[in-house]
């Protein structure tokens, strides 16, 4: 992250944070979604707050929280409904900006309330669950990939390298686990992240390092309300599908 800041410093380039995943990660004890001069943040159905779809940008800009404002469905009048939240020039924004009706839904609103209110506790829990995933992962076949001493992580996924094992080995134990429930692998024609499914970029063929670092290594979401049986239940199936495949 001060890597990225000192590129954008150096550059002049603003710096927008994805944080659909990382909202409640500290870095330096500093929130992940504050470096930059805004970010998105996602409370669909598998994140830490969860309103099935949905979230939110955050910025303390009054000029991009305005204009976000405006184009999520404020027309006219209805800006004031955010009350003092709302910037006091935003009337230079509202016919200039196209509308574009992504307002929430009161439901989706008392959804997320509380889980906002509640969210420290979520992290403890969602931790807890990788911890407990982490230890039921004893195999010479699996490095278990972690986070830096600096992060406070929120753990809502588990990233997993299979070691000393053969593509027809993993594939077998990408199916035999699937049936069970979803662990993705980064390498996958079908998973959206891997760089190479992503027809829009003409230099898609240009990241090897980024594909060395991705081989053989899986990735599986941890849900909040996933008990902790389930949790090691979920462990005691991949260590299993390994010692019947390698």
């Amino acid at each position: 992250m001060i890597s990225i800041i000192h590129i954008c410093k150096k550059y002049n380039i603003i710096l927008i944070e994805d944080a659909a995943h990382a909202y409640g990660i500290k870095y330096k004890n500093k929130l992940i979604g504050t470096f930059g001069i805004s970010c998105g943040i996602s409370t669909q159905a598998n994140k830490l707050i969860n309103s099935g779809e949905g979230g939110f940008i955050l910025t303390n800009n009054d000029n991009i929280m305005s204009y976000c404002i405006v184009a999520s469905g404020c027309y006219e009048n209805y800006y004031k409904k955010h009350e003092v939240l709302c910037p006091k020039f935003i009337e230079k924004y509202l016919k200039n900006t196209p509308n574009f009706s992504l307002r929430m839904s009161n439901i989706t609103g008392a959804l997320i309330l509380p889980q906002i209110m509640d969210i420290e506790n979520r992290i403890k829990k969602i931790n807890n669950n990788y911890d407990v995933l982490k230890k039921t992962l004893k195999s010479k076949y699996i490095e278990v990939l972690t986070q830096l001493d600096l992060i406070r992580p929120v753990y809502d996924s588990i990233q997993i390298r299979f070691l000393n094992i053969t593509n027809e080995q993993l594939n077998n134990i990408l199916y035999e686990v699937n049936h069970k429930f979803k662990l993705q692998y980064f390498l996958s024609d079908g998973n959206a992240r891997f760089y190479k499914n992503w027809k829009f970029m003409k230099n898609s063929k240009c990241f090897h390092e980024t594909e060395k670092n991705l081989y053989n290594v899986v990735d599986m979401r941890i849900h909040i309300d996933t008990s902790v049986s389930e949790i090691e239940l979920f462990g005691k199936i991949i260590t299993n599908s390994i010692i019947n495949n390698v």
